[in-house]
């Protein structure tokens, strides 16, 4: 009993078009709050690991007054040790960098299929899409990190 009027709840949905482009345009917001909270989670990683990449170069190239009591073996340690935290941070924000933009090549399809549901003020149909420029391989939201993606 219950698949049937389960089967027809559904094809009612589909035979009013109003009410399955609602469900539709609900999945479709559920779907991109979820998109922007990994994007905006990813961001926030990625602010992050860059303010730690500036403390280590700081600490890397930063002048040190008077003398160091450190030996030139353990100052020539410490500043290799620096690069190659410097590296790993950057490699880190590579991928978040990478990350991001594969969230924004998810929520691109869905902001367009939102604009094809939505219809145009005053009218009784959907609104077309807005005209879309390619964009950089860096999102606007995200600053460089002055290394080339992997």
């Amino acid at each position: 009993m219950k698949p049937r009027i389960l089967l027809f709840g559904l094809l009612i949905l589909l035979a009013n078009p109003v009410l399955a482009d609602d469900v539709e345009l609900r999945r479709i917001q559920s779907i991109l709050a979820t998109l922007n909270q990994q994007l905006t989670a990813t961001y926030q990683q990625f602010q992050m690991v860059e303010q730690a990449r500036q403390t280590v170069l700081q600490t890397l190239y930063a002048p040190r007054p008077g003398l160091d009591p450190r030996s030139y073996d353990e100052l020539a340690e410490d500043r290799a040790q620096a690069a190659r935290q410097e590296s790993a941070l950057t490699e880190q924000m590579n991928r978040l960098l990478a990350k991001a933009q594969e969230i924004q090549t998810q929520i691109n399809p869905l902001l367009d299929r939102v604009y094809q549901l939505i219809p145009a003020p005053g009218t009784t149909q959907p609104a077309p899409p807005p005209q879309t420029t390619p964009q950089s391989t860096t999102p606007s939201t995200l600053p460089a990190t002055g290394a080339a993606p992997q």
